[in-house]
Parts: structure tokens; sequence; C-alpha cells
């Protein structure tokens, strides 16, 4: 009786999280909105700047791993780059792959060179290291890191060698930031996950699109270019995580990353085991080295903080504030908060629709917009849960953290 009281009192009250969960999404989506429309405003066309051939050479490398089904269309897009300033490298882990790529290689008659990873357990990590150490003595250069179905905006090269040859700052290291695109699978859950990562794409991570330089606080394993100088300074990149852990080893260092303006398009996981090893490998990245995180000094600790248990929080008050308004009968709030979840959802799917331009300008039907909002009522908590438990999984696995990364990734040897 005294708990239904209290959970009933002011100061418990549903409506304190609920007026603060839907000012958050509503403010996330305004930001969500600008970056959105910052993106759009660029063309299609990529024309190679003559004037920039005096700039530093950037090393681009694409890590290979049994992408047959795309391999062509990346050859493709990343062939038209190749310049005096531009080498385009594929690393494949495996003698299949290498064999299949130099195949097709030279039927597409490319330019981009194909090596082989000898390296006894080949991971993404140890593709990257191999390269960085073929490319020898390579002083003033720098290494730009993309997955396979990536496809980095058309003047991003153009801009960072720009920035490069023009500014008076020295610049280590530029982020782009990757954007997914909206999944081919049908599954309602991965779906729901990709709205809720563009979200994340477009207000967390790319608001930093709205600024040209700031600390780093963590790197995004795709469209990260890096002076190679610097990489072999901090020893190359972690054991496993590419991108997590070499960003807080940055961090220490004071070093400052320059955010492009433009981002990178990437496939979104096909399902949810893909999902789950996705986020184990950012998890651990956090938590591989300890000792590492808890060095970052003021105000980046409480940044990484704060982004690594923001689900958390978020899934924690909205479980609150859902709790609290049935007990205390007040359906009121409850309501306005799922409809203005489902609504923000909704919008951020279309925002996927329009960015990649899988349909015309009048995007939905009737029907289609009912059956977004009736999937998100379903799975309006999905993204923080998931990402959750696999956090609290880490946490709890910290001391056997390398077997439990292993388990979800595997090793790429054929």
């Amino acid at each position: 009786m005294m708990l239904t009281v209290l959970l009933r009192s002011r100061e418990f009250n549903s409506m304190i999280f609920l007026i603060f969960l839907v000012t958050y999404e509503i403010f996330i989506l305004i930001k969500s909105i600008v970056v959105f429309l910052k993106y759009c405003k660029d063309s299609d066309i990529y024309i190679y700047d003559q004037s920039l051939k005096n700039s530093p050479v950037i090393y681009v490398v694409i890590c290979f791993h049994k992408e047959y089904s795309i391999f062509l269309d990346t050859i493709k897009y990343f062939n038209k780059f190749i310049s005096d300033n531009i080498k385009v490298s594929i690393i494949c882990g495996s003698q299949k792959d290498y064999n299949f790529a130099q195949k097709n290689m030279k039927e597409y008659n490319s330019q981009i060179s194909v090596i082989l990873d000898t390296s006894h357990e080949s991971t993404k990590t140890t593709k990257l290291n191999y390269f960085l150490d073929s490319i020898g003595e390579s002083s003033g250069s720098y290494l730009a890191v993309y997955d396979f179905d990536s496809r980095p905006h058309h003047k991003t090269f153009n801009w960072v060698l720009n920035v490069l040859n023009n500014s008076k700052k020295k610049h280590q290291v530029f982020q782009q930031i990757p954007l997914s695109i909206y999944p081919v699978n049908n599954n309602i859950f991965v779906k729901n996950y990709f709205i809720q990562h563009l979200r994340r794409n477009l207000a967390i991570e790319g608001r930093n699109i709205l600024f040209k330089e700031g600390n780093v606080r963590y790197l995004s394993g795709s469209g990260m270019i890096i002076e190679t100088d610097l990489l072999k300074k901090i020893g190359g990149f972690p054991k496993f995580s590419d991108d997590i852990e070499l960003g807080i080893r940055m961090i220490n260092l004071g070093i400052r990353e320059t955010i492009i303006p433009f981002y990178t398009i990437n496939n979104m996981v096909p399902n949810i085991k893909k999902l789950k090893e996705q986020l184990y490998r950012i998890f651990f990245g956090y938590f591989s080295n300890i000792r590492l995180l808890f060095s970052v000094k003021f105000p980046n600790i409480v940044y990484l903080m704060l982004d690594l248990f923001r689900d958390l929080f978020v899934i924690l008050f909205a479980t609150l504030g859902i709790v609290w308004s049935i007990i205390s009968n007040n359906y009121l709030w409850l309501i306005i908060y799922l409809a203005v979840m489902i609504f923000v959802n909704s919008l951020y799917y279309i925002l996927s629709r329009k960015i990649h331009r899988i349909s015309t300008h009048n995007v939905f039907s009737i029907k289609q917009f009912v059956k977004i909002f009736l999937e998100n009522i379903l799975l309006i908590l999905f993204y923080y849960s998931i990402r959750s438990i696999c956090l609290i999984q880490v946490l709890v696995n910290r001391g056997n953290i390398e077997n439990l990364f292993k388990q979800s990734s595997g090793e790429e040897k054929e």
C-alpha cells in the first residue's frame, strides 16, 4: 500500500520520465533533420581536383572477406578515386578470397592492388596491420580504412587532400561518419534496429558533422583516415578492436580529429546474429583494456561513459515511466510517449528511404505508414534492449572477454 502511494506521489510521477524522454527524442530528431538536410545538398559527380597533386598520399585499404556478390560493384566504385594521391588496395585473409579477387581484377582491368594477409590468424585488425607493414617507409602519408560494402561520399578524398594542402594546422586523424542503408532483409527486428541505428548515425554521431574539429572520443571502423606515422607510433591497430580502443589510445595522446562533413554509406547487418557480433566488437573495444579506459582525462571520460551507458539509462527511464503510468492509471502520458516514439521512428524510416532514393517523393502509402506504426508499437524498446543485453554480457564475462569475442566473430582463415 505504501509503495503504491509512493509511486503515485509527485516525486515519482511517470510524467517526469515520459516528458524527459519525449523532449529528448524530439531534440534528437531535430538534430537528425539538420544533418540530413546538410547531407542532401551534395551532387553525385566525382571529379579529381588536379590542383591537389602535391598533397600527401592516401592509402585506401578495403578488407575483403567472402563478399563475392558485391565484389564488382565495390571495385567499380573505388576505382574512380585512383589518382596520383589516392592508392587503393584490397587485402584478403584467405587464399580463396585472394584468387577470386585477382581473377576478377584482371577481367575488369582495374588498377586496384590485391594483397594476401599471410598471418596465421586473419582478422580485420591483422589485415590492417599487415598492410601498414607492407607500405614500409611512407612518412607523411595517410591510411584510409573502409569495409567492403562502404561507399564513401564522392567529395571525401578531394576534401581531405584540400585540408592537408591548405591548412596551417597539423591534421593527423580524419573521421567520416558511416551511415547504414535500409536493410534488404525483411526481418522485423533487423528493420527496427536499423531505424534506431540511423537515428544514432544522424543525431548522435552525425552531430559532429556540424563541427569541423574536436577531441577524439572514439573512431568508427569504416571511414577513419589516419596518419601512418601516428599509427606506427602507437603500435598499429589493437588486436581485435580496430576502432574503439584505437580511439581511446589517441584520446590519451591528446590527438584531435577532423570530421569529414560527408557520410560513407554502409550496408546494415543482415540478421540478429551479425548484430550481436557487431555489438560485442563495440563493447570489447571499450573494455579490452580497463586501465586504458579509465586513464582518459576529464571531460572526455564523461563523454565516453555517457555514450557507453546511454542505452541503459534510456531503457531504464522508459521502463520506469511505463510501469509507473500503469500503476498510477496515468495513461495519457503513456499514450503520448508511445505516439511520439512511433512517429519519430517512422520519420527516420522515411529519411532513410529519401537518402537512398529507393522510392519517389511520395514515399509511403497510408497502408505502409500504418504498418510501420504497428511494427514500432511492438518493438519500441528492442534496440535499447539488445544493446543493453550485449553490454551486460560483455561486463559479466570481462575476465574471459577475448574468448567471448572470438566465439562471436570467429576466424577468417579457410
